[in-house]
């Protein structure tokens, strides 16, 4: 059998994004690109953690930090089909979670331990001082496993951070659906090898 790993980021994947619903509430579009180049890369940097993003989100939205906080996880759901294939995947290859995120914010939605029933490793940008385009934290994931892999692939909602990809041997699938996820992993085991995808 061949040795898979599956990489699946967290925010837009697992769960929907928070941010954005936030930023066209509250910011111009221009401000909202401001606060993805400056506060939020910062975060994702871990130079700021998530109550200090919240902090200055307060700042610029003139509300309370428990108004943005309140604003910003209410609408947060974990997408339980994603869930569901990731825990399927595990039973037979390798599946880690990557993500941009400032530290604290994915632990107010699941707790690291509860997420690591659906994965082998788990990877936070601002844990490690690197984020998503740069291909230093793809093969920071992959180095974890200490193990060769006949096939990576890595599932994101944004193109951006699938753009690296090709060059490192990385299968890069833009995230719409778990289902529509689960349908291009087969189709691609049909086209390179002529058969069936196994979870």
């Amino acid at each position: 059998m061949q040795n898979n790993l599956f990489i699946f980021d967290f925010f837009g994947v697992i769960c929907n994004e928070i941010t954005a619903a936030w930023c066209k509430k509250h910011c111009t579009p221009e401000k909202t690109q401001d606060l993805k180049r400056n506060l939020f890369l910062r975060g994702d940097l871990g130079f700021l953690n998530i109550d200090e993003v919240i902090a200055e989100l307060a700042k610029v939205s003139g509300q309370t930090t428990e108004e943005v906080e309140a604003e910003l996880f209410k609408t947060a759901k974990l997408n339980e089909k994603t869930l569901s294939l990731m825990q399927s995947l595990k039973e037979k290859h390798k599946v880690a979670v990557l993500s941009n995120a400032p530290r604290g914010s994915i632990e107010k939605l699941i707790s690291l331990e509860n997420l690591k029933n659906f994965c082998h490793e788990i990877v936070i940008s601002a844990h490690i001082g690197m984020a998503k385009p740069d291909p230093k934290i793809y093969e920071y994931v992959i180095n974890l496993f200490r193990e060769k892999f006949d096939n990576i692939f890595m599932i994101d909602d944004t193109a951006a951070n699938l753009e690296p990809l090709e060059k490192m041997g990385i299968t890069g699938i833009l995230f719409t659906t778990a289902e529509e996820v689960e349908k291009q992993i087969k189709n691609f085991f049909v086209k390179s090898f002529g058969q069936a995808f196994s979870k």
